[in-house]
C-alpha cells in the first residue's frame, strides 16, 4: 500500500484535514441558510410574569453548559424551558404560540397536569414532554412544545398555522416539576440552541456565535440573561417545600399575632 503522503502530498493531507474539521461548520452554516426566524413562543412579560429556567445545554460533553458558558441548565437538556411563577398562573390561562408559520406535524395529549415525582420516572418513559405539539417549518426544520396544560391543544395534524397563533396554554404535564413551556428547534431530528443556531458542540460555544440566534430582533430586549432570580417573596407561617411552593405562596397561611 503506498504511503499517504505520496498520494497526497503535505499540501493535500492538510487540505483533507481541513475538510474534515470543517464538516460540523458546514453542516451549520447550511442550517442557517434555510432556519426559520423565531418569535417568544409564550404569551408571556418576560422578566414579569415567566422567566427562563433552563437553556438549552450547548455542552455536549457530560458538564452542562448554557449558551453564555454558564450553569443555567442540566446535562441533556435539548430545549429551552419558560416558567411561569405558579400553578395559580396555569389555572388563569397563558398562551402558547407557534414560533414561526407552518404545518401541525403531530400532537400528544390526555394527560392531566400534575407536578412531577422524579422518583417515579419510569412510568414516564416515552411521555416525558406530556401534552405537546410539533410544527414542521419546512426545509427539516421543527419546533415542539412540551407540559401543554390538559384539554387546553387547539391545533390538529395537518393544520397549517401563522406566527404567534395560539397552540395551547402553559400546564404542567409529563414530567414537568414545575409549570413551564419547554420549547425546543430541530433540524433535521438534531435538537439545536435557538439561541445560538448551533448543534451541542464539545465547551460552550464562541462569543460570536451568541450573535447567529434565531430569535426575531427585539425578541429578548430588556430581558436579561442571568443564572437565578427571585420569582416571589413573602413572610409565611410555615416552611416552603417543594412541590407546594409552585402552588404559590400567596396560598400559604400568613403570620399572625399567633404565629411561632
Amino acid at each position: 500500500m503506498r504511503n499517504v503522503k505520496q498520494i497526497f502530498g503535505l499540501k493535500g493531507m492538510l487540505a483533507a484535514a481541513s475538510l474534515v474539521a470543517g464538516v460540523t461548520g458546514l453542516a451549520i452554516s447550511l442550517a442557517a441558510d434555510s432556519r426559520p426566524e423565531l418569535a417568544l413562543p409564550i404569551d408571556c412579560k418576560l422578566g414579569k410574569t415567566c422567566f427562563i429556567q433552563h437553556y438549552f445545554d450547548a455542552d455536549a460533553s457530560i458538564d452542562g453548559r448554557d449558551y453564555m458558558c454558564g450553569r443555567t441548565t442540566y446535562h441533556g437538556h435539548n430545549g429551552v424551558d419558560f416558567r411561569l411563577l405558579s400553578t395559580g398562573d396555569v389555572k388563569r390561562g397563558v398562551a402558547v404560540l407557534a414560533a414561526a408559520p407552518g404545518k401541525v406535524a403531530g400532537r400528544w395529549r390526555g394527560m392531566m397536569d400534575n407536578l412531577f415525582d422524579p422518583s417515579k420516572h419510569r412510568g414516564f418513559r416515552g411521555r416525558e414532554c406530556g401534552n405537546g405539539v410539533v410544527v414542521d417549518h419546512g426545509d427539516r426544520w421543527k419546533t415542539t412544545y412540551c407540559h401543554l396544560k390538559f384539554r387546553s391543544i387547539k391545533v390538529w395534524a395537518g393544520k397549517e398555522v401563522e406566527r404567534g397563533e395560539i397552540l395551547g396554554y402553559v400546564g404542567y404535564t409529563g414530567a414537568a416539576q414545575f409549570p413551564h413551556l419547554h420549547f425546543s428547534v430541530r433540524y433535521k431530528e438534531e435538537r439545536l440552541d435557538p439561541f445560538t443556531g448551533l448543534f451541542p458542540a464539545e465547551g460552550c460555544p464562541k462569543p460570536e456565535a451568541v450573535k447567529q440566534g434565531m430569535w426575531q430582533a427585539g425578541t429578548f430586549d430588556g430581558y436579561s440573561y442571568r443564572t437565578g432570580r427571585i420569582l416571589e417573596a413573602a413572610f409565611v407561617a410555615e416552611l416552603v417545600e417543594d412541590p407546594r411552593k409552585e402552588t404559590g405562596l400567596a396560598v400559604l397561611p400568613r403570620p399572625d399575632a399567633n404565629s411561632p
